[in-house]
């Protein structure tokens, strides 16, 4: 009997390039869905199933595709809770499963990963710079903030009371 041993994995250093380390844009199902409607080696079949997919998908999130990142752990997030018969009209089982399985191969074909962790909203370029300048920990406390402030259109220098009463009651409900 031999013994064979495990086989290893590498995988290349990391950048330190400061290129490599700026945001990707967020792309969203109405990025996905240009993305299928535009690939010509799908069937007719494969591309409605693809696009209603989506569709089925964001509608059970109440969500226009474009306020849907592509996103494996927002994706996780927003539908926790949810069973196909939620949905208005109603979807069997069967057809939520194969909903789930086309929008993964969406993503995957897409070069989305589908096993994310939790999905965290980017943070402006604004934020990014005053961020930088805080320690660690200072980093870490306030980027919670700075992502909320992002997603409101706020910049670093709009944060008044009235906002900061705004993410206090978010932060309380969640």
């Amino acid at each position: 009997m031999s013994i064979k041993s495990a086989s290893v994995i590498t995988m290349p250093l990391l950048s330190r390039a400061a290129a490599s380390r700026q945001p990707v844009p967020p792309v969203t199902f109405a990025d996905l869905a240009e993305r299928i409607k535009a690939d010509g080696s799908l069937t007719p079949a494969r591309r409605r199933d693809a696009l209603s997919a989506l569709a089925t998908m964001a509608r059970a999130m109440r969500r226009d595709l474009k306020d849907v990142p592509a996103h494996a752990g927002f994706i996780r997030e927003q539908l926790k809770g949810f069973a196909p018969s939620m949905l208005n009209p109603r979807v069997s089982m069967g057809r939520w499963r194969n909903v789930r399985s086309l929008v993964n191969r969406a993503m995957e074909e897409a070069g989305i990963p589908t096993t994310q962790g939790p999905y965290r909203a980017a943070i402006a370029p604004e934020w990014q710079v005053q961020l930088a300048k805080l320690d660690k920990m200072r980093r870490f406390e306030l980027s919670p903030l700075a992502r909320s402030c992002t997603a409101e259109g706020i910049a670093p220098d709009g944060v008044d009371d009235e906002v900061l009463a705004r993410f206090h009651a978010h932060l309380k409900q969640t």
